[in-house]
């Protein structure tokens, strides 16, 4: 009611409507008595400031302004009470004056009393909850909330939130230090033995926590500990620490930077004397040296989690540790390294969930594995790509029969780019394929597969898949060139799905399957050229009003075709937007369209990631459309920073009002590491190391030398070979770029970042414009 009286003052004071016309209005809405009058004879009831400090707390859908209305600010300062500045207002005969007064009053008397006796009962009502049960309710608060909401209620709830016996859940994700502080000093302080759950994400808070590192030693009844975003140097003590904690039981760990010895990580994690499960996501600084095999250390770890890239024999290592292991699964699962000497002493007898993204793993090294540590493996989830070896039917019934008899669900996919999918050659190597794994061996045990070409990325691929049950949670639509399936096997099991990935309008299209449950969606390649495909085609395929999470992947993407889709999807709070360009139809007027207003005033995004951003103003549309959000981060290339955060921080920028966390990363096209010697060089993974803790990822151009300013030491750069680098006796790194054209046959001149040096390129040779000298001036 508030809401609709103050948008009938902001149509008033801006001369969009009379106030007969608005009085008019409201009687055929809420009902004949309920009037734009009705603002008034509140004032009588709850009193003039009252109402004003009702008013400007209210932010309705099409008034934007903060403050209080002005003719209700006008009356409050002239003293004047309700209804009797309604006087000229209404053209009422005086009887319907009069039924106005006493209905009107009547209604509000009856509403007041029964808000009244509704707030005196659920006063009782929550009295007589047991303490068991308003523990429960408590768990699915934040506690800052809790403490705010029950510690000054009364005596009752007072004594259950200081009783020593409650535990409870922190969970710091995207705060200000200022109000972090406050949250430590007054409730993570002085209850750090009361803390069940502790999930950090702000490395900030790490310091602070844990500073000095003893006091982990008072978290006696952590049981989850959740490090997200920390920084790898404050690991080695915190987790030092917790082996003396009794009860912490679940650990995940996500670095933000590299960490400088890996493996002692892993041995202090397997260390932890109850931990049960394990997630770690950590980057790798050098190459190290193996860990023994356990002798004396044996980990309770019964399901491990590595998303990071772990190499075939550490994984071997890894393994003696935790005999216990139920399930393991490891999102990539690298071959790459030289071989070491294999004992296959480890013994696993109650693993019997994996899930393995391999790569660069041969047949014999897999075999091996299942040979001697997977016996009694029940479910097997495995992905892998080129390794043609993989589409060998005869070779997986013979491991599943010889190593693997109590297998029952088997999840299988393959990858490979090809050349001219359409080609008769291709069709008739992958219809072979289908035919091997379509025997009585796979048939018998349900396990059906599919293939189909696509192209992705301007080229042909062909993948090769398990369909029935189809249980990634992930589905991925691709542009169809051409599919085949099993003999007497429909693909239908979609069910478990929550997130698409949908390769382009054609792959939209084509589509025949109803996906009932997700809630992500994401949009690569190009939707440039349809109009329709939005309240159409996409629409048949998902439930669009489910959707919470979108991510815009694309080439190239029509503004207005984002906006409409905004407006069928008015459940997105998380926005990701990876677009090389943005088109617009009318570059001025697009944000003052019906449009853009409709979407800007109802959707809830709260968190935008914009990864690839080419102006100012594209940033400024993105912000006005989602005035709600909490959370952004914005990837910045080529842009300046100041610009932005001062746009951002803006006093007259109304868009940000609520935002309280602002993530600014900067991807330099050039970065300087100066004087340090080249320690890892891993070809696979195209990282650079250095002996100051640096690591590049992606280089395209090392320039090294013997001093700092010797003469530069020539290379090769070979665009067209699997990897970007090829070296020539490079000692210290002297300049990196990550710039992917080959721009040593175009530029000659470069100058570092600093200003201080100016680098000259010439060629090495006539016959080979591939080969430079670098020189240093």
């Amino acid at each position: 009611m508030y809401a609709l009286y103050r948008e009938a003052f902001y149509l008033v004071e801006n001369g969009y409507s009379s106030i007969e016309d608005v009085d008019r209005a409201c009687r055929n809405g809420p009902g004949n008595w309920i009037t734009f009058a009705g603002c008034f004879r509140w004032m009588d009831l709850t009193g003039v400031p009252a109402y004003h400090a009702v008013m400007q707390d209210l932010f309705p859908t099409l008034c934007n302004g903060t403050e209080v209305p002005k003719l209700i600010d006008k009356i409050v300062k002239s003293g004047g009470q309700g209804i009797i500045n309604g006087n000229g207002f209404y053209q009422y005969t005086t009887e319907e004056a009069r039924l106005w007064q006493e209905t009107h009053q009547e209604f509000s008397y009856d509403i007041r009393e029964l808000a009244q006796n509704l707030l005196i009962q659920s006063i009782n009502h929550f009295e007589q909850i047991p303490n068991e049960l308003i523990y429960e309710i408590f768990d699915f608060l934040d506690i800052s909330h809790v403490y705010n909401a029950f510690s000054n209620l009364n005596t009752r709830f007072e004594n259950l939130l200081t009783n020593s016996s409650f535990c409870f859940n922190i969970n710091i994700s995207s705060m200000s230090k200022s109000t972090f502080e406050h949250y430590y000093t007054n409730i993570i302080n002085p209850n750090k033995h009361r803390i069940k759950l502790l999930h950090l994400s702000n490395p900030f808070t790490v310091d602070r926590i844990f500073s000095p590192v003893r006091i982990a030693l008072k978290f006696i009844r952590l049981e989850t500990l959740i490090f997200d975003n920390i920084q790898s140097k404050y690991l080695p003590n915190i987790l030092h620490h917790f082996i003396s904690l009794p009860n912490l039981r679940c650990l995940i760990l996500i670095s933000i930077d590299s960490v400088r010895n890996l493996n002692n990580i892993y041995y202090q994690i397997f260390r932890l004397p109850t931990l049960k499960y394990c997630k770690l996501s950590l980057k790798e600084h050098v190459e190290s040296q193996l860990l023994p095999m356990a002798t004396d250390t044996i980990s309770p770890i019964e399901h491990l989690v590595i998303t990071n890239t772990i190499y075939f024999y550490e994984l071997l290592t890894l393994l003696s540790y935790v005999p216990q292991l139920r399930r393991l699964s490891i999102h990539c699962l690298d071959g790459y390294r030289k071989k070491q000497t294999i004992s296959w002493s480890t013994i696993l007898n109650y693993l019997t969930h994996i899930s393995l993204n391999i790569k660069n793993i041969t047949s014999d090294q897999l075999e091996s594995m299942f040979k001697n540590l997977f016996h009694q493996l029940q479910v097997l989830h495995i992905s892998t790509s080129y390794d043609e070896t993989y589409l060998n039917a005869s070779q997986w019934e013979k491991w599943i029969l010889s190593y693997m008899s109590n297998l029952h669900i088997f999840d299988f996919q393959y990858i490979n780019s090809i050349q001219n999918a359409a080609s008769d050659n291709n069709q008739l190597i992958y219809d072979d394929v289908i035919k091997q794994f379509s025997s009585l061996f796979w048939s018998e045990r349900k396990w059906f597969f599919a293939y189909h070409f696509y192209r992705k990325e301007y080229r042909d691929h062909v993948i090769f898949y398990s369909t029935d049950p189809y249980r990634r949670k992930q589905y991925t639509l691709y542009k169809p060139l051409d599919k085949k399936i099993c003999p007497r096997h429909q693909e239908t099991n979609v069910d478990v799905v929550n997130h698409i990935d949908i390769q382009g309008e054609q792959a939209m299209m084509s589509c025949i399957n109803y996906f009932s449950n997700p809630t992500e969606l994401t949009l690569s390649n190009s939707f440039y050229e349809s109009r329709i495909w939005l309240r159409v085609i996409l629409n048949r395929i998902i439930s669009l009003k489910q959707l919470t999470k979108l991510i815009i992947n694309c080439t190239d993407f029509r503004f207005d075709q984002f906006i409409n889709l905004l407006r069928l999807t008015p459940n997105i709070h998380t926005l990701i937007l990876d677009c090389q360009s943005i088109n617009y139809i009318d570059t001025v007027s697009i944000d003052h369209t019906d449009n853009f207003q409709f979407v800007s005033n109802t959707n809830t995004i709260t968190n935008m990631i914009i990864k690839r951003i080419s102006s100012m103003k594209n940033i400024k549309l993105f912000i006005a459309l989602c005035p709600r959000l909490q959370h952004l981060t914005i990837d910045i290339n080529s842009m300046d920073f100041e610009p932005i955060v001062e746009f951002l921080l803006s006093r007259n920028n109304s868009h940000t009002r609520h935002l309280f966390s602002l993530c600014m990363k900067h991807r330099s096209s050039q970065g300087i590491q100066w004087n340090h010697r080249i320690v890892h060089i891993d070809r696979m993974s195209h990282q650079v190391s250095f002996n100051n803790g640096h690591t590049v990822t992606g280089v395209d151009l090392i320039i090294g030398a013997d001093g700092i300013n010797g003469l530069v030491r020539s290379f090769k750069y070979d665009p067209l070979t699997d990897t970007p680098l090829n070296y020539l006796g490079i000692l210290v790194v002297l300049g990196i770029t990550g710039r992917i054209d080959h721009f040593l046959i175009k530029d000659r001149v470069f100058q570092t970042m600093d200003g201080c040096f100016r680098l000259f390129a010439m060629p090495f040779s006539k016959s080979k414009p591939e080969q430079s000298i670098i020189r240093l001036k």
